[in-house]
């Protein structure tokens, strides 16, 4: 089967900004002079880098317990409010692809709008992790990896 590519050409002129480019180079002053020779750890983002860096250096819990700042309860507030728009918006997602479900029926594929959508059977393999213990106890140990992670929850 042999797959048809368009490709467009696009141009965009893009006028040199100084007054931008002044203020793009005294952010990255500022950054380099706090950050990487003041050694001061950048504020938490929502990047995946961010998530990395602090799941990797608080890796191991101390198992205290401390008293949050102020400022941690809207983000505690925001965090909640996002959960149930994330529990509403998924319910949401699955009602909609129920429905594009029913229209297919038992077919594979559709076409809407010059949208294709696809709803094909999908074959994957299982593994019976207990029935393995039960049945193999050594095997199952000498195999087995343990992982560690810290979770989030806020209640």
């Amino acid at each position: 089967m042999f797959q048809k590519f368009v490709f467009f050409y696009i141009y965009h002129e893009v006028l040199r900004d100084e007054e931008m480019i002044a203020q793009i180079v005294q952010m990255e002053k500022a950054f380099w002079e706090k950050y990487v020779l003041g050694g001061a750890e950048p504020p938490a983002d929502g990047s995946e880098a961010t998530a990395r860096f602090l799941d990797e250096k608080y890796q191991d819990s101390n198992g205290g317990s401390i008293e949050l700042p102020k400022e941690a309860l809207p983000l505690c507030e925001q965090y909640e409010k996002i959960s149930i728009q994330l529990k509403e918006l998924g319910k949401q997602k699955e009602e909609a692809a129920n429905k594009i479900k029913n229209y297919l029926k038992g077919n594979e594929t559709g076409t809407v709008g010059g949208r294709k959508v696809t709803w094909k059977p999908v074959v994957s393999t299982t593994f019976d992790k207990k029935g393995l213990e039960k049945e193999h106890k050594d095997i199952y140990e000498k195999y087995c990896r343990k992982s560690q992670r810290r979770r989030l929850s806020i209640a």
